[in-house]
């Protein structure tokens, strides 16, 4: 519920709450273990990221992403 909340953030343009919102998605998939959730919300920060022009922070998220889809 949390990733598509963030998702609906990031269409109305509000980057900064979906930001917000993936926080929490992202603490939940590491709690849980779940993996999915996890490249998923961090593929969101990484296209968040990239739209406030934080290139690096959206490289680690996609980067991260990518990892996970590794192993």
């Amino acid at each position: 519920l949390q990733l598509v909340r963030a998702g609906l953030a990031m269409e109305r343009g509000d980057l900064a709450a979906a930001l917000a919102t993936l926080d929490a998605c992202e603490d939940d998939a590491r709690r849980t273990g779940n993996r999915s959730l996890l490249a998923n919300a961090l593929e969101h920060r990484g296209q968040a990221s990239v739209a406030l022009g934080r290139l690096d922070d959206g490289r680690r998220a996609f980067d991260e992403a990518i990892a996970l889809g590794r192993h």
